[in-house]
């Protein structure tokens, strides 16, 4: 069977060779000879050539494919079989392009070249069956150009719709060109999606980006309302307190569980925001440049929000001490993680610390940690400063010492079990990334057991309240 026999297919073959090619590109095909020779390479090495053609086939070749297909007219015909040379062509391409799928592996990773290939990706046939996925998403934040290009491609591949749930979680990095309204636009396809974890966070402090983050606080912004998404981060070192004042303004998520927040937030707009989340189990808050104390502002005249699910709380000392007046955490128990200020030495950090926990009225643990970056020199007396605090709410205390000797954190220990009479657990620490153990195998008396210093891995300080052997 030829053309002539069918001649709704002639008119699109009018040139001595025919070529199928996916996905469609811009740049001219590789021609081939008419009939095939066992000479040739075999079809799937023509598929590592450089150039964004595939496939390149005969006239006949794609005659005979076209007459196979079980269609009068021969428009649908040819449509139906680029379709099916797509499906095929699209993978391939995709890989190609640096988007990795494996079975054994949750994680697909996208970067540089690999924005391009997201449309095609989604049209494949094999990306209906991905099912719980985490997507990283590594933007180019170096030239704008470049980087408005990779959004463009990220925002229309999120806003095609979804088969399933294919992606668990959606992680976008180097995020400093977006500006509050495309923030609220990216957490609401992710939640689209059926995400239930989405984190926008901020790269290396590109000066290209200060002046458009300027410029975006006079954008308007539309209010978001989330459903699927649990846990939710945002870093973005550039906007102002007035940009994340109105980023959460407009933002809404009835189910969300957990939300870390990391710039230079005003504690007002926080307040304001959890006014409206008051199931929130986990917040964590960072300061970008140390302590913000022109964020941290008193709030006068405001009820305290009461939060039955509240479990952790995470943050340096300035954020948690005015979030401790202002909410009323009803849990059992509470976690604060206490994160380091470079802005304050370590008896400051650590005073800070446990003057706030004087305003919680449940029982707490308590995690004091120092950072890999921070360093702080502490002297006798400034350690012994630090006994002097009574702490009756805390049953669990972990905390990080800066370098010094053994039989200093070890009399401080012992001045703390005065001072913490609920106290169960304590964990010591020396450094903060590669923490050294002590050495030393002394037993010390507690309150109503013993206490002893462990040598095996992290040195850790543990006793029972209710026995009286260790």
């Amino acid at each position: 069977m030829s053309l002539q026999k069918n001649p709704s297919l002639k008119q699109f073959f009018p040139a001595k060779h025919r070529v199928a090619c996916a996905p469609h590109s811009s740049q001219p095909p590789l021609k081939r000879k008419r009939s095939f020779s066992s000479q040739d390479r075999p079809i799937a090495k023509r598929f590592s050539t450089s150039r964004p053609c595939i496939l390149v086939l005969p006239t006949e070749t794609i005659e005979n494919i076209c007459l196979l297909v079980d269609e009068s007219d021969g428009l649908k015909s040819l449509t139906r079989v680029n379709r099916l040379f797509a499906s095929i062509a699209c993978p391939i391409y995709v890989t190609k392009l640096g988007i990795h799928v494996r079975d054994t592996s949750r994680l697909v990773h996208t970067h540089s070249e690999s924005f391009r290939a997201l449309a095609i990706w989604h049209r494949s046939r094999l990306f209906p069956y991905l099912e719980d996925k985490i997507l990283v998403c590594d933007i180019n934040d170096s030239d704008i150009k470049f980087t408005n290009q990779q959004t463009r491609a990220l925002r229309h591949f999120l806003s095609a719709p979804f088969i399933g749930r294919p992606f668990l979680a959606i992680h976008i990095n180097s995020a400093d060109a977006l500006s509050p309204p495309e923030i609220l636009q990216f957490i609401q396809l992710i939640d689209g999606a059926g995400c239930q974890t989405a984190t926008i966070s901020s790269g290396f402090m590109n000066p290209d980006w200060l002046e458009i983050a300027v410029n975006s606080c006079s954008l308007k912004l539309a209010a978001v309302s989330v459903c699927h998404l649990r846990t939710l981060d945002i870093d973005n070192q550039y906007f102002s307190p007035r940009q994340w004042s109105y980023l959460l303004q407009h933002l809404t998520g009835p189910e969300l569980e957990s939300i870390c927040i990391r710039g230079q937030l005003s504690i007002s707009a926080m307040f304001k925001f959890l006014s409206r989340h008051p199931h929130i189990s986990r917040l964590r808050l960072h300061s970008c440049w140390g302590a913000h104390d022109q964020c941290i502002k008193p709030i006068k005249s405001l009820l305290e929000i009461q939060m039955p699910n509240l479990s952790e709380i995470e943050g340096p000392p300035c954020y948690v001490r005015a979030l401790l007046k202002c909410i009323l955490p009803t849990s059992p128990t509470l976690t604060i993680k206490m994160a380091c200020d470079q802005a304050m030495t370590y008896p400051q950090y650590v005073r800070a610390v446990l003057c706030s926990m004087g305003q919680c009225r449940a029982p707490v643990r308590l995690e004091i940690r120092l950072t890999f970056f921070y360093h702080p020199l502490l002297d006798p007396k400034g350690l012994k400063s630090l006994c002097t605090i009574p702490l009756p709410q805390v049953t669990s205390l972990e905390i990080s010492f800066p370098p010094t000797s053994e039989s200093q954190i070890l009399a401080c220990c012992t001045q703390w079990f005065t001072l913490i009479p609920m106290l169960r657990r304590m964990e010591v620490y020396v450094g903060s990334a590669k923490r050294r153990r002590l050495s030393s195998k002394n037993v010390v008396a507690g309150p109503r057991g013993g206490i002893a210093v462990y040598t095996s891995g992290r040195a850790r300080v543990e006793w029972d309240a209710d026995s009286d052997c260790i």
